[in-house]
């Protein structure tokens, strides 16, 4: 296809929460099937859409450096449940943690089976123009000279 084929967002959902962050999720979940999508993101509800969730630790006050670790599924739910309450070790943040990853991966499942059944846009590619057409009135007198 046509455009980028990765696209870094930085806080996409600032400002958002609750029902409003999960369709950001959702969205990008989506593009994220047609794009490779970076997402900076403090929020659980979009982190738990990612098909691949890196935690990034900074180095502390004095330190230029910061680490990036891969998380695996138990790491997810635990750092998701950090997200939720703040603390690591709250059983019902663990809990709504791995109600969310959950709800994430049926709704994967759902777009995967609808994804090729929708129309998919064409797009020209950059610096091309549409085709120009002769209004009918020059039409039709074009095609009557030809006759």
């Amino acid at each position: 296809g046509f455009g980028p084929r990765s696209m870094v967002f930085d806080e996409v959902d600032a400002g958002i929460g609750g029902e409003a962050a999960l369709e950001v999720g959702r969205r990008l979940a989506a593009l994220g099937r047609v794009r490779q999508v970076i997402c900076v993101t403090h929020l659980p509800q979009v982190a738990a859409f990612a098909d691949r969730h890196l935690l990034v630790v900074k180095g502390g006050k004095r330190a230029a450096a910061s680490t990036v670790q891969t998380l695996a599924q138990p790491e997810r739910v635990h750092e998701l449940s950090r997200m939720l309450a703040g603390v690591a070790d709250s059983e019902l943040a663990h809990g709504h943690a791995a109600e969310l990853l959950a709800a994430a991966a049926a709704a994967a499942e759902v777009a995967a089976e609808v994804a090729p059944l929708a129309p998919r846009a064409r797009r020209r590619p950059a610096g091309t123009r549409a085709p120009v057409r002769k209004p009918r009135a020059e039409r039709s007198r074009a095609s009557a000279r030809s006759a």
